[in-house]
């Protein structure tokens, strides 16, 4: 899967700007003499200290990052302002055991400067989506993400690497990971096949979150027994001909839409008799 970097296809001449700024340099700074400003530096929320204690409790110099710093004059000389990477450093600062950090060091002596390039920063990057993120573990051997993998292929279902560019999925790709997290979890490696299975007789573009759990609930729920299986499996290429019909029970009913889909879908395979 390796390849060298290419350059993109542009419709349009480029126009290289000139650069105004001196190229970084990269450095050592002791964890103790950074510092952050909180004019433009983002509050520590519950979700920032969660990342920090993973940092301090999971620390690997393989997933480290060098954070953006600017050097200071004056009477903060020998202090480093941090423009990117505050969660990084904090992390190495409550660790106990990193005296000091490689940094990518910029020079931005004026705030107006380093607040500019935390815009920068922050706002310049394309942000790494969930599918990719996935496929990523299941990469670096995380298991939950390689057992959701293998249970998916084994039904037919494919979890694209990105979303795709055109908006357009093909048949029977999903992007419905938390609804694949739990169903795996909660169901052996063969139900949640045989679950995966039937959706795929469905033929959605993608395969829904919804339909994944109505199935998941039609073939595991107590309440839904003595159905015939045949049908259901016949039933499926043309569940979405009773759009109207399931939107309406949900909206009478108060119900979740996956859980009219279930009903629907039951009341049209059940066996004579069952309740």
């Amino acid at each position: 899967m390796l390849r060298p970097i290419a350059a993109i296809k542009v419709n349009r001449p480029l126009k290289p700007n000139t650069i105004p700024t001196k190229m970084p340099r990269l450095g050592w700074v002791r964890v103790d003499r950074l510092l952050v400003n909180d004019d433009y530096q983002r509050d520590l929320n519950r979700k920032s200290e969660k990342l920090i204690i993973n940092i301090v409790e999971n620390y690997d110099w393989r997933k480290f990052k060098p954070p953006i710093v600017a050097e200071l004059t004056g009477e903060q000389a020998g202090w480093y302002e941090l423009v990117d990477g505050q969660h990084t450093s904090i992390g190495a600062f409550m660790h106990g055991g990193i005296a000091e950090i490689p940094a990518l060091i910029i020079e931005a002596d004026q705030l107006g400067q380093r607040a500019d390039a935390f815009i920068g920063h922050n706002r310049d990057r394309v942000a790494m989506s969930p599918l990719s993120l996935f496929n990523a573990m299941a990469v670096a051997g995380d298991e939950d993400a390689q057992t959701i993998l293998q249970v998916c292929t084994a039904a037919g279902i494919t979890i694209p690497r990105c979303p795709p560019h055109s908006g357009e999925y093909a048949v029977n790709e999903t992007c419905a990971l938390a609804s694949l997290r739990k169903l795996v979890a909660r169901r052996t490696a063969r139900d949640a096949r045989e679950v995966l299975q039937l959706c795929a007789k469905a033929e959605e573009a993608p395969l829904t979150s919804s339909l994944i759990k109505a199935v998941d609930l039609l073939l595991h729920d107590k309440n839904y027994a003595d159905f015939d299986r045949a049908k259901v499996e016949r039933l499926m290429p043309r569940i979405w001909e009773f759009d109207n019909e399931i939107d309406q029970l949900a909206y009478s009913k108060g119900l979740q839409r996956w859980r009219a889909v279930a009903a629907v879908l039951y009341n049209r395979v059940r066996k004579r008799g069952a309740a």
